[in-house]
């Protein structure tokens, strides 16, 4: 009887225990649920009054093409930002040279020279869009 009893309070004691972690892993759970919806509304907002069948499994499976896409996306924005800056301060730029890249006759110690002038710049640019 005494046996019985000890087993029956360490049985108690283990249900209360699971039923402990069960209580943290719905939180965290519930955590990860908001933190993947959050992501998912950023890169692939649902248009308002739109409705999806998709579950949010389904799109997380697809969130690392859709966070890339919207990484091209919004560096072009940028990139094209900077470009109408430059054009604005000098109209008669020529933009069509940029398509083909870095100028021949720039070698990596300019290159390095003239990323340590424009990263602050950059910085601040940055600054105006967010």
């Amino acid at each position: 009887m005494e046996k019985t009893q000890r087993e029956l309070l360490q049985s108690i004691e283990q249900c209360k225990a699971i039923s402990a972690e069960r209580e943290l892993l719905n939180k965290e759970l519930s955590g990860l649920k908001t933190t993947a919806q959050a992501i998912m509304d950023m890169v692939d907002p649902v248009e308002e009054g739109a409705s999806t069948s998709k579950t949010l499994v389904e799109h997380i499976h697809e969130a690392p093409q859709r966070i890339a896409n919207y990484l091209t996306e919004t560096s072009k924005q940028y990139v094209a930002h900077v470009l109408v800056l430059v054009k604005s301060y000098c109209p008669e730029a020529r933009l069509a040279p940029l398509d083909a890249g870095m100028a021949v006759e720039c070698n990596e110690e300019k290159f390095t020279k003239y990323v340590e002038e424009a990263n602050p710049i950059g910085a601040r640019i940055v600054e105006m869009l967010e």
